[in-house]
């Protein structure tokens, strides 16, 4: 409930309609607290990793699905922030899902572990359903913004759906 409610203030805050309030929140405030939310969701990502690759993952069902939702909720709140139609907000909000969660965790999971430079990667059940989460984002944003565009782009093509 608090939760919902510091989701509420933050989104009204964000859609204040003023040039010098929105700069003054993107220099100060939004970057560090949209790198907090990736990695949060990122925890997420790590903690339905670990679940799913328990002995013991029948066990942990409503544990997982309590995560899962977590998971998919903080995407319904990127999505809310996307669809402020602010775009210098949209471009930091995607740079860092881009550089901190989609393309070191979710894609770099599809791939061999020893192609890899890191090693924070999740398991090969995980990532698809998250990255397909990703999808659901808005198509109707401007630029690199809509889901299926940030998936283009992590794929290296740069024309827009």
């Amino acid at each position: 409930m608090i939760r919902a409610a510091v989701r509420t203030i933050t989104l009204n805050i964000f859609a204040v309609n003023d040039d010098q309030m929105q700069d003054f929140i993107l220099d100060k405030k939004a970057a560090p607290y949209f790198s907090n939310l990736v990695y949060f969701i990122a925890n997420h990502a790590s903690i339905l990793n670990d679940i799913s690759n328990s002995s013991s993952y029948y066990k942990q069902y409503s544990r997982f699905n309590y995560y899962m939702a977590e998971h998919c909720d903080n995407f319904y709140y990127i999505n809310d922030i996307i669809n402020l139609d602010i775009e210098k907000m949209n471009n930091t909000l995607t740079a860092h899902l881009m550089d901190l969660l989609v393309q070191p965790i979710y894609a770099d999971s599809l791939v061999k572990e020893e192609l890899l430079p890191s090693k924070q990667v999740i398991n090969t059940g995980c990532p698809c359903p998250s990255l397909s989460r990703i999808t659901y984002l808005s198509p109707y944003s401007t630029g690199h913004i809509g889901g299926r565009n940030v998936i283009l782009e992590l794929s290296g093509h740069d024309g827009l759906l």
